[in-house]
């Protein structure tokens, strides 16, 4: 069975072109103008830049984003964003100790209970 990676690479029209979508602007002309800008930089001539246009415009949203996947590599991004570690000393609070935080879990638990006993 042929690697997935090589059918997609296969496929697409200019693989060395790479635009990147996540995190960036989705609007459609945006994400026209991205595809165009990075088709232009690869040396495309000004008719297949216009052939893409032709052929993402002639659809829906969805249409577009399929036109653009044939076209050029995506840039997925689909490395999560790192956060910094938040403590509760940079939110302003003070430490809870797990004793302390089972105690309000079987605060909540009992008034749960209390709740329930009182709609019977």
């Amino acid at each position: 069975m042929a690697d997935s990676t090589e059918d997609t690479e296969k496929t697409v029209l200019h693989p060395e072109v790479t635009v990147k979508l996540v995190g960036e602007d989705g609007n459609a002309f945006a994400i026209l103008g991205r595809v165009r800008a990075a088709l232009k930089e690869a040396g495309c001539t000004p008719k297949e830049m216009q052939e893409f246009t032709d052929e993402a415009t002639n659809g829906d949203y969805s249409h577009l984003l399929q036109t653009v996947c044939r076209w050029v590599s995506v840039d997925a991004d689909e490395e999560e964003e790192e956060f910094p570690e938040t403590t509760s000393e940079d939110l302003g609070v003070d430490e809870i100790s797990d004793e302390e935080l089972d105690e309000y879990a079987d605060d909540i638990d009992e008034e749960d209970d209390d709740e329930d006993s009182d709609e019977d």
